[in-house]
């Protein structure tokens, strides 16, 4: 089936670009960024997210990444999660499936060693409150630098995001 949908499109309908539902969803995800792939790797993920591996994830993707969101803009921007070639997203929709769908992709990112980069997207990395996607979100000089402007610019923390009383480098409660 061939559909034309190049048009004018008002904000009010901006879920149409995707087809998204006009309902929130109940979703999950889990991602990481990889520098590139080898044949272990994909071995592992079709394993854990290909055909028949009884997966709980509604979508298993590799999306790659690169060309001018690549660009190291460390110092001129506050954006994060750059460095990879790849990023793997994994996302689960049934509430049930949240604990089987967390333990799955620790296993399938464990299996990523050394193709893992540090940092992923802060559009894609989970929840923000927890330190360790907060702190995965941004190289070390830009969550510093970001630390820096919310001190000077909101110091009675009127907008909160990310852990609840963490700086740069100190660990949220019940985070190490």
């Amino acid at each position: 089936m061939q559909r034309d949908t190049i048009a004018p499109l008002p904000l009010t309908d901006i879920r149409a670009i995707h087809e998204d539902p006009e309902e929130p969803l109940t979703l999950k995800s889990f991602c990481i960024e990889l520098g590139g792939l080898d044949q272990e790797f994909v071995t592992a993920f079709l394993q854990h997210a290909g055909p028949g591996s009884n997966s709980p994830f509604v979508e298993s993707e590799l999306r790659h990444l690169g060309g001018a969101a690549a660009q190291d803009t460390t110092e001129t921007t506050a954006a994060g999660g750059r460095e990879g070639a790849l990023m793997l997203r994994l996302v689960v929709a049934d509430k049930s499936q949240f604990p089987a769908a967390a333990e799955r992709a620790a296993q399938l990112f464990a299996a990523a060693g050394t193709l893992a980069v540090p940092t992923t997207s802060v559009n894609f990395g989970g929840d923000m409150a927890v330190l360790s996607n907060f702190n995965a979100a941004w190289p070390a000089a830009i969550r510093e630098r970001l630390a820096r402007v919310r001190t000077d610019y909101d110091p009675h923390g009127v907008f909160p995001f990310g852990p609840a009383q963490a700086g740069p480098g100190e660990a949220a409660p019940g985070e190490a």
